[in-house]
Parts: C-alpha cells; sequence; structure tokens
C-alpha cells in the first residue's frame, strides 16, 4: 500500500501554513546561529594569532633586558612580570575557545506534532541538514487514534528539491518511547550522496490518528544504541 499525494483542505491548510511558518521561524534562527558561530570563531582565530604575536614580543624585550640591564636584580623583576604577562594571556586565549559557542548540530532534537483526520492524510516536519548517512533519531511521546505510519523523505536542499521517500522498511507511531529509524539519505550505495536535507513525515492509512514527539536527522552518541523502529 502506498502512500498518496498530500491532499490539504479547511482548517488543514491554515494549520500547515502555521506550521511551516514556525518551522521558517525556526530555519531562519539556525542560519543567524550559525553566522554568529562563524564570525566567534573568526574572533578566536585572531585572539590566538595576536596572543602568539604578543608573546614572540616579549620574548624580545626579555632578551633586550638580559642584554642591557646593569643588575641580576631589575632583570629578575622584568622577567617575572613578562612571565606573568604570558600566562595570563595564554590563560585568556584557552577561555575563549573553551566557550566558543558552536554551531547547531544536527542530532538537535526538534518537535513534530501530526494530526491526520482522516484515511489518507499526510503531514510533515521543515526540512532539515542531514550531516551524515544514518539513522534518524525519534522519541515518540504521545500516539492516539489509528496507528500512523512513519517516513523519513530526503531532498537535494532546503526547498525539498528531488523530495523522496528514503525509507528502509516500515515505520509505525505505535508505541511510546527512543528509537532510531532506518533511512537512506546521503547513503552513497543507494545513489543519494547529494541528498543532504531530511524530514520526518506521517501517513494515516487507517483513519484518524495522532502522534507528537521530537525527532533528528542523525543520532547522537548517546542514541546510537536505542533499538530500531522499523520493520525490514
Amino acid at each position: 500500500m502506498e502512500r498518496p499525494a498530500r491532499e490539504l483542505t479547511g482548517s488543514d491548510e491554515i494549520r500547515l501554513q502555521a506550521f511551516c511558518e514556525n518551522n521558517q521561524n525556526r530555519s531562519d534562527e539556525d542560519t543567524t546561529f550559525k553566522q554568529e558561530s562563524s564570525i566567534n570563531e573568526s574572533r578566536v582565530f585572531s585572539l590566538i594569532e595576536f596572543g602568539l604575536q604578543s608573546i614572540a614580543a616579549l620574548k624580545k624585550q626579555i632578551w633586550r633586558c638580559n642584554m642591557k640591564a646593569s643588575s641580576s636584580a631589575s632583570q629578575l623583576t622584568f622577567q617575572q612580570k613578562a612571565a606573568a604577562l604570558i600566562i595570563v594571556g595564554l590563560l585568556s586565549l584557552f577561555s575563549v575557545l573553551a566557550f566558543a559557542p558552536q554551531a547547531h548540530a544536527d542530532d538537535l532534537d526538534t518537535g513534530y506534532m501530526f494530526y491526520l483526520k482522516s484515511k489518507g492524510a499526510t503531514d510533515g516536519t521543515g526540512w532539515r541538514h542531514k550531516g551524515a548517512e544514518g539513522s534518524a533519531y525519534i522519541h515518540i511521546m504521545e500516539h492516539r487514534g489509528d496507528h500512523c505510519r512513519l517516513y523519513i523523505d530526503g531532498a537535494l536542499d532546503r526547498e525539498g528539491r528531488g523530495a523522496k521517500n528514503c525509507m528502509v522498511g516500515e515505520a509505525w507511531a505505535d508505541r511510546d518511547g527512543q528509537y532510531r529509524i532506518h533511512n537512506t539519505v546521503r547513503d552513497a550505495h543507494m545513489g543519494n550522496a547529494d541528498y543532504h536535507y531530511a524530514r520526518l513525515t506521517a501517513w494515516a492509512p487507517y483513519g484518524e490518528g495522532s502522534t507528537n514527539g521530537v525527532w533528528s536527522p542523525d543520532c547522537s552518541k548517546k542514541a546510537e544504541k536505542l533499538p530500531i523502529l522499523n520493520i525490514e
């Protein structure tokens, strides 16, 4: 039994429009965050370069002091001050590196909420970048009514160009819990090396049903040992 094309009418269009707007806002926030992370990374490298230049300059000053100073006491005082400055500078650089913000990972969880009001209805999330081939992550927090069938679709870009079903076997929202979902997005052996975007979708093959929870295109290390939701 194949999933039919989506048909939207009435309140479905209003709800899906709001859903798309929310995902677009999230996409804009992700883009802004990544731009800020890129700027911060550039600043970190600039600080490192400045720190290394400062250390080199201090070394030259220490060497000149050793050559020109008239007493060992003055040499020791200057060297102590220079060493303190070097240590403070290095600690500052390490602090910046340690707390510099990172770009959003592709295993970041985002929410989904599917309400399929009748047999044949479909719904889906927005497109998200997938970092590597492999399983997606899902945490089904609630499911009601007739069971929904779940899919991972793949696309070439965030706009959904070339979208296609990339599921391995079947997966159903028929129980709560955390799972992995096998799929072929970015799988070169399946001809999907250029498919860098994924979305979670649902279809109601039997009748009215709903499910909600969180998902991500990639699995974190903590999720690598979760059970598989697919029936292959």
